[in-house]
């Protein structure tokens, strides 16, 4: 479920949770903090590496740094 992840990614620093009402319904607003843009920059990062890699290399099954 989302709010699993959420609450894993919250944990880890890497989002903030803000929950509230709004014209009377309970409204949750989620934010990447400094820290969750790093790792999502890293993680985007890899995953475009790896896609030069197979690009190079279409018989390139995995190759590990």
């Amino acid at each position: 479920a989302l709010s699993k992840h959420l609450k894993a990614l919250t944990a880890k620093g890497y989002t903030r949770l803000e929950r509230g009402v709004r014209d009377g319904r309970q409204l949750t607003t989620v934010a990447l903090t400094a820290a969750g843009r790093e790792a999502l920059c890293g993680h985007v990062a890899e995953l475009q590496r790896m896609a030069r890699i197979v690009g190079e290399d279409r018989r390139v099954k995995a190759r590990v740094r």
